[in-house]
């Protein structure tokens, strides 16, 4: 939980990053505190996208640091970073959509095992991990699911399900790009909870969002950005008047 005797985390200083020739960020800085939900909150464009990019590795900052844990780990590649504690949860690309929930997470398992190495390798040197991949299902609520094609599963259990792929590789920070957004209010309540049990076994969150969240509670700072700059850091509770160009903004909706 964060606090005054949180340990920091991530520290981002000074980030910038140009993209078609205009600055996605804009020398933004804050820090991630241990054990926290941050809210890192925004209009579309802002920036928000692109700043989880540079903390994965997919992106190259133009200037600026990332520290993770203390390290320098700036345009670092993301396989160094993902063996490091940095995930992401993403949309599932295509190919897994074929596969069961089971399988989608059992690759993600293997993957995180045997970095850089082939699937098929990657399942020769890991016998057996089914058991971590349906343990990582139960964790995010889908162990029902496990049989059904990745493809077919509705909007909030494919969200869940992105989840369990990210944690396959046992984060110490997990980034979260909308992970509301598109769900129904029934839905985005139970990935609200999923996150909050998350927080609560000590994982590290930045959730990035237009809005935010509308479970009390679940998001403990927020940064706002506008332009790629960082406008207004603070506690949650202070967030809703300070989003730019809504004149405050609601609670949230699903996204």
């Amino acid at each position: 939980m964060s606090g005054p005797g949180a340990m920091r985390l991530v520290e981002v200083v000074g980030l910038t990053k140009r993209l078609g020739g205009r600055p996605a960020l804009d020398a933004a800085s804050f820090t991630v505190e241990e054990g926290e939900v941050l809210g890192l909150l925004g209009p579309a464009g802002a920036g928000k996208s692109t700043c989880l990019g540079c903390l994965t590795g997919l992106l190259i900052p133009d200037g600026g640091r990332v520290i993770f844990d203390g390290r320098d780990v700036t345009g670092e590649a993301p396989e160094r970073l993902a063996r490091a504690g940095i995930a992401q949860a993403t949309a599932l690309p295509r190919r897994l959509c074929r596969s069961t929930a089971l399988g989608v997470v059992d690759h993600a398992v293997r993957r995180a095992r045997h970095p850089g190495l082939g699937r098929l390798l990657a399942g020769w040197l890991s016998p057996g991990v089914g058991a971590a991949a349906l343990g990582l299902l139960e964790r995010v609520g889908l162990a029902a699911d496990a049989d059904r094609r990745a493809g077919l599963l509705a909007a909030g259990p494919r969200r869940r399900l992105e989840v369990a792929r990210a944690l396959a590789a046992s984060p110490r920070l997990l980034l979260l790009d909308e992970p509301l957004a598109g769900l129904s209010p029934e839905e985005a309540v139970g990935v609200g909870e999923l996150i909050a049990g998350l927080r609560r076994d000590g994982l590290t969150i930045l959730l990035a969002a237009r809005r935010l969240p509308a479970a009390p509670g679940l998001v403990d700072r927020v940064v706002v950005l506008d332009r790629g700059a960082v406008v207004a850091p603070g506690r949650a509770g202070l967030a809703k008047s300070r989003l730019p160009g809504r004149g405050g903004v609601p609670a949230a909706d699903a996204g």
